[in-house]
């Protein structure tokens, strides 16, 4: 089985500051899509996409993140999605959802 795509959701405060540094800086001008809470922005070539994503906070793994990669586990999943990143970088659940997510995932020491 092969990846047929990754997009990256990116959690962020506000779309319109982190379009700027995305489309700006990084060159990924072409918008797909714009609902407010979640936008979608492209290389003009399209072998670039990010997502950026303003709510979710129970958790890492934002929605429709990793869909294109079936043969990953849940715990890889989540490990990509910023558990190795917390676990790496002492990182502080935001919630208690969360905690319990790095918990069961072996980020976070019980």
């Amino acid at each position: 089985m092969q990846a047929t795509g990754v997009t990256a959701n990116l959690s962020v405060p506000d779309i319109a500051t982190a379009r700027d540094f995305y489309t700006d800086f990084l060159g990924l001008s072409v918008e797909g899509f714009n609902l407010g809470w979640v936008a979608n922005y492209q290389s003009p070539n399209g072998r670039a996409t990010v997502q950026l994503v303003t709510r979710d906070a129970t958790d890492f793994d934002l929605p429709s993140t990793i869909y294109d990669l079936p043969f990953l586990s849940e715990k890889a999943k989540h490990n990509i999605l910023g558990g190795t990143a917390a676990r790496l970088f002492k990182l502080k659940p935001r919630n208690e959802k969360q905690k319990e997510n790095l918990i069961k995932h072996g980020n976070l020491a019980a």
